[in-house]
């Protein structure tokens, strides 16, 4: 199984306004973002990471280990292909934040 090392950066959580319309209905009610774009449950903590507050019960989309397993036997890809992609898409998503907010995404 894919184990993904989240750093708690809160990037891939900043893009739930752009994911919605391509949601199904009780997905997108539980993210639901704020007018920032953000998922209204993202939580800063005072260490500067951010977690979930609805972390247990968070919908299978925002299981990272789980959807990239899926996909990767849907795409028939091995598993330390699917490891780098998931990697390079969350390193995208922290520069993406990092430029955008003018670095303000702790830096781990």
């Amino acid at each position: 199984m894919i184990n993904f090392q989240c750093q708690r950066c809160g990037a891939c959580c900043k893009i739930v306004g752009e994911l919605i319309p391509h949601l199904p209905l009780p997905i997108a009610a539980t993210l639901s973002p704020l007018p920032n774009g953000w998922c209204k449950n993202l939580q800063e903590s005072d260490d500067g990471t951010f977690g979930c507050k609805i972390y247990e019960h968070r919908p299978l989309i925002c299981r990272v280990n789980w959807v990239t397993k899926r996909q990767m036997r849907a795409a028939n890809i091995d598993e330390d292909t699917m490891l780098q992609m998931t990697y390079d898409a969350c390193k995208m998503l922290r520069q993406k934040f990092k430029d955008k907010e003018n670095d303000t995404i702790s830096k781990t």
